[in-house]
């Protein structure tokens, strides 16, 4: 199945259920590639999922206290972006984790101070 053909209610479905049991709503998505996806969840965590391997996240980061609004990364994604209702951007190493068999590699947290202007 391609999420990219589906609406975001019907791709949010195709993620496996105990996730979205766990970690609430789904927030927000990413495609790194054809099989490669970046999940924001509503308890602020990251999920990455091999969509070759439905069923399960291939590696999880509890980057966030409140929900996670927005992930992004780059054309060659060495790294994510995360920005989350606690006023704080995550940025997440990907491609060095990759290489070592893991998801993410370690975060690094900037807080973003609100203002109304």
């Amino acid at each position: 199945v391609d999420l990219r053909q589906q609406p975001a209610a019907e791709a949010a479905r195709l993620l496996p259920i105990a996730t979205r049991e766990r970690a609430g709503m789904l927030m927000c998505l990413h495609f790194l590639g054809e099989h490669d996806l970046l999940a924001g969840w509503e308890d602020g965590t990251l999920q990455r999922f091999d969509l070759r391997a439905p069923g399960r996240a291939v590696g999880c980061a509890p980057l966030h206290s409140e929900p996670l609004l927005c992930v992004d990364a780059g054309p060659r994604a060495k790294a994510a972006v995360t920005g989350a209702a606690d006023c704080h951007l995550c940025v997440v190493p990907l491609q060095a984790a990759a290489a070592a068999g893991a998801a993410f590699g370690e975060p690094s947290r900037a807080p973003i101070p609100p203002t109304n202007e």
